[in-house]
Protein backbone atom coordinates (compact mmCIF):
# COMPACT_ATOMS: atom_id res chain seq x y z
CA UNK A 1 0.00 0.00 0.00
CA UNK A 2 2.68 2.52 0.63
CA UNK A 3 3.80 2.14 -2.78
CA UNK A 4 0.56 3.32 -3.79
CA UNK A 5 1.67 6.31 -2.27
CA UNK A 6 5.34 7.10 -3.17
CA UNK A 7 3.23 6.37 -7.07
CA UNK A 8 1.28 9.34 -6.15
CA UNK A 9 4.02 11.63 -4.72
CA UNK A 10 5.67 10.98 -7.75
CA UNK A 11 3.20 11.62 -10.23
CA UNK A 12 1.53 14.72 -8.56
CA UNK A 13 4.79 16.39 -8.03
CA UNK A 14 6.07 15.05 -11.04
CA UNK A 15 9.82 13.71 -9.57
CA UNK A 16 11.85 10.25 -9.94
CA UNK A 17 10.36 7.25 -8.42
CA UNK A 18 13.49 7.14 -6.12
CA UNK A 19 13.05 10.88 -4.87
CA UNK A 20 9.56 10.18 -3.90
CA UNK A 21 10.61 6.99 -2.24
CA UNK A 22 13.23 8.71 -0.39
CA UNK A 23 10.95 11.42 0.50
CA UNK A 24 8.12 9.55 2.10
CA UNK A 25 10.58 6.83 3.56
CA UNK A 26 12.12 10.13 5.83
CA UNK A 27 8.76 11.19 6.72
CA UNK A 28 7.53 7.76 7.52
CA UNK A 29 11.02 7.29 9.64
CA UNK A 30 10.31 10.67 11.95
CA UNK A 31 6.81 9.66 12.63
CA UNK A 32 8.47 5.80 13.25
CA UNK A 33 10.66 7.28 15.73
CA UNK A 34 8.89 10.41 17.19
CA UNK A 35 5.18 9.60 17.23
CA UNK A 36 3.15 8.45 19.97
CA UNK A 37 4.40 4.78 20.11
CA UNK A 38 1.24 3.21 20.04
CA UNK A 39 -0.60 5.44 17.48
CA UNK A 40 2.12 4.64 15.03
CA UNK A 41 2.35 1.40 15.72
CA UNK A 42 -1.47 0.74 14.95
CA UNK A 43 -1.20 3.56 12.06
CA UNK A 44 1.47 1.55 10.07
CA UNK A 45 -0.49 -1.57 10.80
CA UNK A 46 -3.26 0.11 8.50
CA UNK A 47 -0.22 1.26 5.67
CA UNK A 48 1.16 -2.23 4.82
CA UNK A 49 4.98 -1.23 3.92
CA UNK A 50 5.18 2.28 5.96
CA UNK A 51 6.59 0.36 9.17
CA UNK A 52 10.06 -1.59 6.24
CA UNK A 53 9.85 2.11 4.58
CA UNK A 54 10.61 3.73 7.79
CA UNK A 55 13.40 1.40 8.87
CA UNK A 56 14.98 1.71 5.04
CA UNK A 57 15.51 5.69 5.81
CA UNK A 58 16.25 5.50 9.65
CA UNK A 59 19.56 6.74 8.32
CA UNK A 60 18.23 9.84 6.48
CA UNK A 61 15.59 11.05 9.07
CA UNK A 62 16.67 12.97 12.18
CA UNK A 63 19.53 15.09 13.89
CA UNK A 64 22.29 14.07 12.76
CA UNK A 65 21.14 14.73 8.97
CA UNK A 66 20.55 18.76 10.56
CA UNK A 67 24.13 19.49 10.62
CA UNK A 68 26.16 22.46 11.59
CA UNK A 69 24.78 25.10 14.18
CA UNK A 70 21.23 24.93 13.66
CA UNK A 71 21.29 21.28 13.99
CA UNK A 72 23.26 21.46 17.47
CA UNK A 73 20.59 24.14 18.51
CA UNK A 74 17.68 22.03 17.55
CA UNK A 75 19.17 19.02 19.29
CA UNK A 76 19.47 21.17 22.53
CA UNK A 77 15.87 21.75 22.29
CA UNK A 78 15.01 18.50 23.04
CA UNK A 79 10.90 16.89 22.65
CA UNK A 80 12.45 15.55 18.98
CA UNK A 81 13.28 19.38 17.31
CA UNK A 82 16.76 18.04 16.13
CA UNK A 83 15.20 15.29 14.56
CA UNK A 84 12.63 17.20 12.93
CA UNK A 85 15.15 19.91 11.53
CA UNK A 86 17.15 17.09 10.52
CA UNK A 87 14.92 15.21 8.29
CA UNK A 88 13.54 18.61 6.87
CA UNK A 89 17.65 19.34 6.01
CA UNK A 90 17.49 15.66 4.24
CA UNK A 91 13.95 15.87 2.58
CA UNK A 92 15.33 19.08 1.38
CA UNK A 93 18.85 17.43 0.39
CA UNK A 94 17.10 14.74 -1.40
CA UNK A 95 16.37 17.45 -4.20
CA UNK A 96 12.76 18.31 -3.32
CA UNK A 97 12.05 22.02 -3.75
CA UNK A 98 9.98 23.81 -0.27
CA UNK A 99 6.88 24.33 -2.86
CA UNK A 100 7.74 20.29 -3.51
CA UNK A 101 7.55 19.97 0.41
CA UNK A 102 4.64 22.18 0.69
CA UNK A 103 2.58 20.18 -2.00
CA UNK A 104 3.77 16.64 -0.49
CA UNK A 105 2.69 17.33 3.11
CA UNK A 106 -1.51 17.58 1.91
CA UNK A 107 -0.56 14.34 -0.19
CA UNK A 108 1.14 12.15 2.48
CA UNK A 109 -1.38 13.40 5.16
CA UNK A 110 -4.50 12.64 3.33
CA UNK A 111 -3.25 9.50 2.25
CA UNK A 112 -2.52 8.17 5.61
CA UNK A 113 -6.12 9.60 7.25
CA UNK A 114 -8.22 7.84 4.14
CA UNK A 115 -6.11 4.67 4.73
CA UNK A 116 -5.64 4.27 8.86
CA UNK A 117 -8.38 7.19 9.85
CA UNK A 118 -7.69 10.99 10.69
CA UNK A 119 -8.16 10.73 14.29
CA UNK A 120 -5.58 8.14 14.48
CA UNK A 121 -2.96 10.23 12.11
CA UNK A 122 -3.86 13.10 14.36
CA UNK A 123 -3.30 11.18 17.20
CA UNK A 124 -0.02 9.77 15.75
CA UNK A 125 0.73 13.23 14.48
CA UNK A 126 0.37 15.34 17.98
CA UNK A 127 3.19 13.74 19.81
CA UNK A 128 5.43 15.71 16.88
CA UNK A 129 3.85 19.11 17.06
CA UNK A 130 6.71 20.38 13.87
CA UNK A 131 5.21 17.52 11.74
CA UNK A 132 2.20 17.95 12.24
CA UNK A 133 2.50 21.25 11.49
CA UNK A 134 4.19 20.55 8.09
CA UNK A 135 1.57 18.03 7.48
CA UNK A 136 -1.40 19.87 8.27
Amino acid sequence: MIDQLIQMVTQKLGIDPAMAEKAVGIVMSLIEKEGDGAAVSQLFDNIPGAADLASKFADSAGQDAAGGMLGKVAGMLGGGAGDVVGSIGALKESGLSMDQLGDMAPLVKNFLAENAGEDLVNQALSSVPALKGFLS
